[in-house]
């Protein structure tokens, strides 16, 4: 599974939507974002291997800002709920930043 919170800077006070292609044929995700200026990833591939990730945040202004990264899932016996919690508890930890910050125009 993977988890991973993204974070982003905006100088106004906009309502944002966040679309992410998880890179693995699955249909892209919106993702409505209301304060906070962060939201959580959580996305189970159909099969163990490398793909990209795509993020792309816009604001109600036109400010759009967009960031990849490479996601490596490896094949393992199948999680318990717990243990994805524990995954999703500890790559927020880790990634705290995220994709990096990226500043909408």
């Amino acid at each position: 599974m993977l988890c991973r919170l993204v974070t982003f800077a905006d100088r106004g006070k906009d309502p944002w939507r966040a679309t992410v292609d998880f890179g693995d044929g699955s249909a892209p995700k919106t993702i409505e974002v209301h304060g906070g200026r962060q939201f959580l990833l959580r996305h189970r591939c159909a099969q163990p291997g490398s793909y990209t990730v795509t993020v792309t945040v816009r604001d109600d202004d036109g400010g759009v800002g967009m960031a990849s990264f490479e996601a490596r899932l490896a094949e393992r016996a199948q999680p318990s709920p717990l243990d994805a919690f524990a995954l999703c508890r500890t790559t927020r930890r880790i990634n705290r930043t995220g994709l990096g910050e990226w500043l909408l125009p």
